[in-house]
């Protein structure tokens, strides 16, 4: 009877042997791939938004600003952001985020006209889409 209780112990014991070994030389291998999975892009997490979507011309501009954000929606700091427009004038056209993970623009124009704003965060197309009028006073 206590051979069997002694050899219980030594499987416990060595399944837990086994256990924090296995930890010991994985741990880092998991902090990587968590590190790496929090800073991709999540298309549907990140926003695109324009502070108006009326402006006079030449008078006004428009603050257009990115987000960009991962699958659980926490912040990405110094990711590359493109603007497009395809009316009037984007300043800059790329830019990186801060460290609360946004972009800020500035279109502009002197004509009256109608832009169409999308933007690309670290290579991911962002699915919104914006429109701004430009019209006269």
């Amino acid at each position: 009877m206590a051979s069997k209780k002694l050899n219980t112990l030594y499987v416990l014991f060595f399944l837990l042997a086994i256990f924090v070994f296995g930890i010991t030389v994985f741990e880092d291998q998991i902090r990587i791939r968590i590190r790496a999975s929090s800073s991709i892009v999540s298309r549907e997490k990140s926003i695109l938004l324009v502070d108006k979507v009326l402006a006079k011309t030449p008078k006004e501009s428009v603050l257009v600003t990115v987000f960009a954000r991962n699958a659980s929606g926490e912040v990405l700091a110094d990711a590359v952001v493109q603007v497009q427009t395809t009316f009037g004038t984007l300043k800059p056209t790329n830019a990186t985020t801060d460290t609360t993970g946004k972009a800020v623009f500035v279109l502009t124009s002197d004509v009256v006209g109608k832009a169409s704003i999308t933007a690309t965060v670290a290579g991911q197309n962002l699915p919104q889409r914006l429109t701004v009028l430009f019209s006269a006073e």
